[in-house]
């Protein structure tokens, strides 16, 4: 007797908090949301998985929206070698909701995104972390698998709130197959930028997703890493390796002959990662269903390994605890004129709540040749949105208006502030040089200009008085480092308390240096720094972490200065001190006398 309940035809008896289902495409900018709730249809149990998948087909079919879940730990219904760790909940295995209408808006991000003051929790520790991998790898070596995909849960009891989580996920990840599913019971947050499969028109298409590297901080380490990951063979091998296993299971529903690879080891940038993407596809023969696809697909390989059987097996005997939706599919089923539409993700980036608790899965691809440490780095890699960051911001650009002068400084500016935009995920901005250009044509005398752009995509043009200030400008040292690797510090925005709370301590003088955590001398609180040694001007490298200047960079282009490490014992012995800023030009420096500093 199954438990399914077949969608109704008239709306169900009002609920006080129906069921809600969107999708949000960021790299289209837009929201999809299902309204008008019909009825569900639910799978609580293996056997009854089947009947679940052929009546959401069945609704779409009759030209409803059905949006919902297949979750990790069904899996055994469409292969009873699947294995999968025992459940501990009563959330269902499948679920999926009935919607008599569908609207797609422009995707609106919010007026402030939340921090992340919510406290997480890994459920294993780094060292029982690093000996599961070692043990996956002694099985890939005594031939067991090839490859597995090993993951582990971070949990929150701190009453997170889903929809600033949703937020927070959607802005940091920048993710083209997001979901975001609330019922009575529980919450699906699904920031995944991984397509499980596109069904359409009879074309069945997959972009299996591994491979993964950190962005770079500044544009020259960020293509360095991208072409590192796109280089590097063992990511090539993994990348592989599950391509191979998404053609095998395309075959099992595709015309003869018709499986193939459109593109492969393609490297994609979000705001936070590098990714390594390829893309399969094939045709399927007029007799295919929907339960066929998901029975031949699911689960993604990228989220088991291969053998898929054999890495899910093994996938169970070494996790702490059930995957549920983590690693499952989220998505929707319609019709149109060619018929079925079928869209699903692969459920990575994808947290859970229920209650006053929240869980968020992270892991990663694990081979003979992996390191564990770096595994688990991976792994904390891709929970970092979780972390407290730096609030609500808006970009910044500040530069000087001259009338007189080449309008190169502005474009630079602008296009930095565009790149930035991009990088972050913040709305594109329009009109951005037209309602510069508007603002700047009516003030004839040189000034200090000041553009700001929020989450949103609102512009904002400030004009003020240009003031040079006197040289030599007096600088203190400050004993607070900076941590090198913080993307903020190569990021202009209107986050700048670590500079203001700089300044106020050391209220005697016009600026301070900045030093990092190795003792390296990095910026000042305004302005890039200069330092003269052994008869060469030198500006600190920006590994040691500072901002790509507009004015640090018209000097280098200029071959005024070079670029290097800078201690600060060197910067004490130099021979000339300057700092220099699109805004102000370059200006003599000296260090204030008897000021507290990192030596002192």
């Amino acid at each position: 007797m199954t438990a399914v309940q077949p969608p109704p035809v008239t709306p169900s008896a009002p609920r006080e908090h129906p069921p809600t289902v969107r999708f949000d495409d960021m790299s289209r900018r837009t929201t999809t949301t299902f309204t008008q709730f019909l009825g569900e249809i639910r799978a609580r149990t293996v056997p009854e998985v089947r009947a679940a998948l052929e009546a959401a087909e069945r609704a779409a079919l009759e030209g409803h929206w059905v949006g919902g879940f297949i979750t990790y730990d069904a899996a055994p219904a469409f292969d009873e070698a699947f294995v999968v760790a025992a459940r501990h909940d009563a959330a269902p295995l499948v679920w999926f909701g009935v919607f008599a209408q569908c609207e797609v808006r422009d995707y609106a991000p919010p007026a402030r995104l939340a921090d992340a003051t919510w406290r997480w929790t890994l459920e294993v520790s780094p060292e029982h972390y690093e000996g599961r991998v070692a043990f996956l790898q002694d099985c890939i070596r005594r031939g067991e698998v090839y490859q597995v995909n090993f993951t582990s849960r971070w949990r929150s009891a701190d009453g997170v709130d889903p929809a600033a989580l949703y937020d927070r996920l959607l802005h940091l990840q920048q993710p083209a197959y997001a979901a975001m599913i609330t019922l009575e019971d529980l919450t699906v947050m699904s920031a995944s930028p991984e397509l499980l499969f596109d069904w359409r028109d009879s074309t069945l298409r997959s972009r299996p997703m591994k491979g993964t590297h950190v962005r770079g901080r500044f544009a020259r380490e960020d293509a360095a890493f991208a072409e590192a990951l796109a280089t590097s063979p063992k990511e090539q091998a993994e990348n592989i390796m599950i391509v191979d296993l998404m053609r095998n299971d395309l075959a099992k529903v595709a015309e003869l002959g018709t499986v193939e690879v459109v593109s492969l080891l393609d490297v994609e940038r979000y705001p936070q990662v590098l990714q390594m993407v390829s893309e399969v596809r094939c045709r399927t023969p007029h007799d295919c269903g929907f339960y066929d696809v998901v029975a031949a697909l699911f689960p993604g390989g990228s989220v088991t390994g291969a053998p898929k059987a054999s890495a899910m097996s093994l996938i169970a005997r070494t996790e702490s605890s059930a995957r549920g939706v983590y690693c499952g599919a989220v998505g929707s089923l319609s019709r149109d004129e060619r018929g079925l539409h079928a869209r699903f993700n692969v459920a990575i980036r994808t947290a859970l709540a229920r209650g006053t608790t929240c869980e968020f899965g992270a892991g990663g691809g694990i081979v003979s040749g992996s390191d564990p440490r770096s595994e688990y780095r991976e792994m904390v890699l891709k929970a970092r949105q979780l972390e407290p960051g730096a609030g609500d911001f808006a970009l910044l650009e500040t530069f000087r208006h001259d009338p007189l002068a080449d309008a190169d400084h502005r474009d630079r500016h602008l296009r930095r502030l565009v790149d930035s935009a991009r990088r972050l995920g913040f709305a594109r901005p329009s009109g951005l040089d037209a309602l510069v250009e508007e603002r700047l044509g009516a003030h004839p005398r040189a000034a200090r200009v000041r553009v700001l752009l929020s989450r949103a995509g609102e512009l904002r043009v400030e004009i003020h008085d240009l003031t040079l200030g006197e040289e030599p400008v007096t600088l203190a040292i400050d004993d607070e480092a900076v941590d090198s690797h913080d993307p903020m510090l190569f990021l202009k925005t209107t986050h700048r308390e670590p500079y203001r709370r700089r300044q106020r301590r050391f209220p005697d003088v016009d600026d301070v240096v900045m030093v990092n955590e190795r003792g390296e001398c990095t910026e000042t609180t305004v302005a890039n720094l200069m330092v003269r040694l052994d008869g060469g001007w030198f500006t600190p490298a920006l590994s040691s972490g500072c901002l790509p200047g507009i004015g640090r960079e018209l000097v280098l282009e200029a071959g005024v200065a070079r670029e290097r490490v800078i201690s600060v014992e060197e910067l004490r012995r130099a021979e000339g001190i300057a700092v220099v800023s699109s805004l102000r030009g370059w200006r003599r420096a000296r260090l204030g006398a008897g000021l507290r500093d990192v030596g002192g």
